[in-house]
């Protein structure tokens, strides 16, 4: 009797701790701990301390370049993941104050920046790209021979459209509310993008920091919605459509 009693006890120990919820470790050297979304589209990692020898280049051009706005940004960078002045992983810098050859900026100084050896990074994300952008992109380009081994991505750019689609993996706009004649409202415009573009910009940096290694390009196909759906799971999006072809872009979206 007392072996039966013995081997219950036991037995109910066994099946408590069993069914009990393992308790979660988390890395302390981690910057962020997000839950990211799987899919077979594409493959994500938990990002760790050892992921952070890459950097993100952020550029912050018009509209978001007030000293208020890219303070606060700055600010906000610096709290979630660190800056590269301070070992972190953003390298964020404004134009043009961070593109300046004397007096005056010039969007040159962002190709050096891009072809820096010195300087491994995990994505570019450009916000309000200023004219020119494009040209230092393209010479971005030729410098990996058209293979760019990381994502580019242009939030709400202010440069030529067809050169920014061609440069950049994923280009994204908000639709623009017109007036009564069809000219945009540009203030409110302005506003949508000033309210906007810190919630995006911070769901691009964690979804290049959690994509494998071994997926860092984007396609020009039907999958760059599967990145988006990710990158951005709270928004919608449609493909831009050029008002005079009516032909759609791939790579192109507008924020609905």
């Amino acid at each position: 009797m007392k072996n039966i009693v013995k081997f219950i006890i036991i037995s109910l120990v066994f099946l408590t701790f069993s069914c009990s919820k393992p308790s979660v470790q988390t890395d302390d050297n981690s910057y962020i701990n997000l839950e990211v979304k799987k899919s077979e589209a594409v493959s994500v990692q938990v990002f760790n301390s050892q992921f952070t020898y890459k950097k993100i280049l952020v550029v912050l051009g018009y509209d978001v370049n007030s000293p208020k706005i890219s303070s606060e940004l700055k600010t906000q960078l610096q709290n979630l993941y660190g800056l590269t002045d301070a070992n972190g992983i953003n390298n964020l810098v404004t134009y043009p104050e961070d593109f300046k050859r004397g007096q005056r900026g010039y969007i040159g100084e962002f190709t050096a920046m891009l072809t820096d050896t010195e300087v491994e990074y995990a994505g570019v994300i450009i916000l309000g790209a200023p004219e020119y952008t494009h040209i230092a992109l393209a010479r971005h380009q030729d410098f990996w021979n058209q293979k760019v081994p990381y994502p580019t991505i242009a939030l709400f750019p202010q440069d030529d459209i067809l050169g920014i689609e061609a440069n950049c993996d994923i280009v994204i706009e908000k639709a623009q509310p017109l007036q009564m004649d069809g000219e945009p409202l540009s203030e409110e415009v302005e506003n949508q993008l000033i309210e906007e573009a810190p919630n995006l910009l911070i769901h691009t940096i964690n979804y290049f920091l959690y994509m494998d290694e071994s997926n860092t390009c984007f396609e020009r196909t039907e999958s760059l919605k599967n990145h988006l759906n990710q990158m951005y799971p709270e928004y919608k999006f449609h493909n831009y459509s050029d008002p005079e072809t009516g032909l759609q872009s791939i790579n192109h979206f507008i924020l609905n």
